[in-house]
């Protein structure tokens, strides 16, 4: 249905309009905004929820919301210029700060 509504609504816009215009339809926003601009102009590209994870997954990091020119060039210098490398660095810390915390139940700090 929505892929659907982006078939129309790009139709519609060159009927009335006599515009080109793109469009991204996917599970949320995010996705959607930077699918709209794979196929421009005048293209439609729909990211399915079995290719959400891959989509990102291929991502520069620049094109993530709040990663501007001078951020994007820290991550690199860190090794993030994906986002699968994003998620490998958030899987990381995040098993560090699970084994962490077992280690705190397991090793009570006396009080």
């Amino acid at each position: 249905m929505q892929l659907l509504d982006g078939q129309l609504a790009s139709k519609a816009i060159k009927e009335e309009l006599q515009l080109t215009a793109s469009a991204g339809v996917s599970v949320n926003k995010f996705v959607a905004k930077i699918a709209s601009d794979i196929n421009k102009p005048d293209g439609l590209t729909f990211v399915g929820p079995s290719k959400v994870e891959s989509f990102v997954e291929q991502l520069p990091v620049e094109k993530f919301y709040g990663v501007g020119k001078v951020t994007a060039e820290k991550m690199k210098t860190l090794g993030l210029h994906t986002g699968a490398d994003l998620k490998k660095w958030g899987e990381a810390e995040w098993d560090l700060g699970r084994r962490i915390e077992l280690q705190t139940f397991e090793h009570p700090v006396p009080a």
